[in-house]
């Protein structure tokens, strides 16, 4: 069996997802910046991901987001899947769009965490040359003003492949949220931080190499079928569909590595007994797939568990009439109910 897919509700993630063969599919032009706009605020509507960065690039992109529900797997089917037809349409392809070898999801286990990534996120653009500032980037990204404010831009549905009597949002504002434990303000001073430090650090470094920034009209003018002359970094070559967990203090990445292990282990004897016929197996908490669409059962968290309503000793019988007397139990009431009848 393949290694299963953990999802915890509650939990931040940095997703990264690439083009096939490199190709510039998600070059910026009005019609695909409204699509992954529009696209994007659904999925996070559907789902309950709530995001707080984003950036488009032209052929990948980053989001860090918090999985409240714990249905990011949700979340980034319906955004890949149904943008991957928009962009097969509207660029006249019949072709992959998503490279499912370099595709990566990174568990972000705190808040420092969180902001490195968010930094990255929007710095993308200056640190691959593109832009010499993070707002000069013509595609779909979190601006620093708008970051964690609730608010964002407004994007529209295209008329290219979308039915105006679809389920597509027609127009929507894509807003851009604080993580949770952590005020707006202080979100966004720490993120301007870290980004303008990690900006001036590549002008410089640009600077000292003799380079030039290639700029937005250049990056407008690529074609969907173009894609860049360097060779893939290595950390662009990964296994397919990688999943993991990462944190600021080391003693905390080997708990994480433990806890995914423990999983695993625990998912492989449980379908390995689903398989030999055995009905009534729980899997453990962070099972999604079997428990989202094949209705396995799985463990409850312990804040749906401490959600969950007391048990009634004598439930109420006012819909069909049974009263239960002082000396009866439930069950004897219904027994004697149903005899009269």
């Amino acid at each position: 069996m393949t290694q299963p897919i953990e999802r915890h509700p509650g939990r931040f993630y940095w997703v990264t997802r690439r083009c096939e063969r490199r190709e510039f599919r998600l070059t910026p032009d009005e019609a695909t910046n409204n699509a992954i706009g529009v696209l994007l605020h659904d999925a996070c509507e559907a789902t309950g991901v709530v995001c707080l960065a984003w950036c488009f690039m032209s052929n990948h992109y980053h989001a860090v987001v918090w999985d409240r529900e714990g249905r990011l797997s949700e979340w980034e089917s319906h955004l890949n899947g149904v943008l991957a037809q928009f962009l097969n349409v509207s660029q006249g392809r019949v072709s992959h769009v998503w490279d499912s070898d370099t595709q990566g999801v990174e568990e972000l286990d705190d808040l420092d965490l969180v902001i490195q990534k968010v930094v990255y996120t929007l710095a993308n653009p200056v640190s691959a040359g593109l832009v010499a500032s993070p707002s000069a980037w013509p595609g779909v990204m979190t601006s620093l003003e708008e970051l964690g404010t609730g608010t964002g831009r407004a994007y529209r549905r295209p008329s290219v492949y979308f039915s105006r009597r679809g389920r597509v949002s027609e127009d929507v504002v894509l807003a851009s949220h604080a993580p949770p434990g952590m005020e707006p303000e202080e979100f966004r001073r720490r993120v301007k931080r870290g980004l303008e430090a990690r900006v001036e650090a590549v002008r410089a470094a640009m600077k000292a190499a003799g380079r030039r920034f290639l700029g937005a009209a250049a990056v407008l003018a690529q074609l969907p079928s173009d894609a860049p002359k360097t060779a893939p970094s290595p950390r662009n070559r990964g296994g397919r569909g990688m999943s993991w967990a990462s944190s600021s203090y080391p003693e905390r990445r080997k708990e994480l590595q433990e806890r995914r292990r423990q999983f695993r282990r625990r998912y492989r004897a449980c379908f390995e007994l689903l398989q030999a016929g055995v009905a009534l197996v729980t899997f453990p908490l962070g099972t999604f797939k079997l428990w989202r669409f094949s209705g396995v059962h799985r463990e409850l968290s312990r804040e749906a568990f401490e959600a969950l309503p007391p048990p009634a000793l004598h439930p109420p019988m006012v819909e069909v009439g049974v009263e239960v007397g002082p000396s009866e139990t439930w069950e004897s009431a219904m027994l004697s109910a149903c005899a009269g009848v």
